[in-house]
């Protein structure tokens, strides 16, 4: 049947159009009018079934005005991106994990000191709240330091310190208080700090297996010295502070100083931390990294920086040990 565009008088001018002989007409016409009054054929019925056809009704054909024609294609259009949104999606989110490829086993395990191997909260505390009573401020509870903590000595000071006096601190002021802060720390490096429940012993056992083990921190390079030989005496290779003009972490290049040093490489190395800056550093020095929930900052944190994997006991390491037991 051919389409024709049949335009439909208004009824007012032509009273009569709806009466049009049956026999004159293969079709019923269907008008439906516009905002603007104006009408046009939008939809045909056969008026009886088709001779020598099956007895059924066809379907109706639609006929659409420009308007309507324009308003249907902008409904196909947002399907259209609805539908590309969503298979975006679905490819996005069954994409694999960056560290997806990376190897399960290691052979070049770096640590974090403070909250990683070492529970060291007490002592900055202590020494920070040293600080504050000889100068008349009041002291901060120890669970308070878990968040100060983390980012290097001078950081830890200044925001041990009350606001109002950190506010109006000249550079030359602060220095004063980190040096004294340092002297304080120092006087009692060891008092409280202990190493995590089975962490020597992992270590040891990492060090059987013939692992290569470094330590990076922000504390100050003498003191994580210090600490390091202190509790794990002879375990690692390789172990560095904040030293003058390396940058803190999270910026990788203290990582790859180390991992220089250690003449470790990127494939075989992990990053074992228990903050967002561990896990941070990890990232951008291209290492998965594996978080310790028993730290300062918890599970939570580590699982919203990111972490390739969230550890709560330190012989969980050993799993990860590429290098097999060495027997005699």
């Amino acid at each position: 049947v051919s389409q024709v565009h049949i335009p439909i008088p208004d009824r007012s001018t032509n009273p009569r159009q709806r009466d049009i002989p049956s026999g004159q007409r293969k079709h019923s016409p269907v008008s439906l009018s516009d905002r603007s009054g104006s009408s046009a054929l939008i939809c045909r019925f056969p008026a009886d079934p088709v001779p020598g056809g099956t007895g059924k009704k066809p379907a109706p054909v639609i006929f659409l005005t420009e308007r309507r024609k324009a308003r249907v294609l902008h409904i196909s259009l947002i399907f259209t991106v609805i539908k590309a949104s969503f298979t975006l999606f679905i490819s996005f989110t069954s994409i694999p994990s960056r560290w997806s490829a990376m190897p399960q086993y290691f052979q070049t395990f770096i640590f974090d000191l403070d909250g990683t191997l070492l529970n060291t909260l007490a002592d900055l505390a202590g020494a920070c709240n040293s600080l504050l009573t000889a100068h008349g401020w009041p002291e901060r509870p120890v669970d308070a330091y878990r968040l100060m903590v983390g980012n290097g000595f001078r950081l830890l000071v200044s925001r041990c310190l009350p606001s109002s006096v950190r506010e109006n601190l000249t550079d030359e002021d602060l220095s004063a208080l980190v040096d004294e802060g340092k002297r304080n720390y120092s006087a009692r490096l060891t008092e409280s700090t202990r190493p995590y429940p089975g962490m020597s012993e992992t270590i040891r056992e990492l060090g059987n297996r013939g692992c290569l083990l470094g330590v990076i921190s922000n504390k100050p390079d003498a003191q994580t010295r210090l600490l390091v030989e202190h509790f794990f005496p002879g375990a690692f290779a390789c172990v560095h502070g904040h030293r003058q003009g390396i940058p803190l972490k999270p910026d990788p290049a203290p990582v790859f100083s180390l991992m220089t040093e250690m003449q470790a490489t990127a494939g075989s190395s992990v990053y074992v931390g228990d903050s967002s800056v561990d896990m941070l550093t990890a990232s951008r020095a291209g290492l998965p990294s594996v978080g310790c929930a028993w730290g300062f900052r918890g599970e939570e944190e580590l699982r919203s920086s990111g972490a390739w994997k969230i550890i709560s006991e330190p012989d969980e390491l050993v799993s990860m040990a590429e290098t097999p037991l060495h027997t005699a």
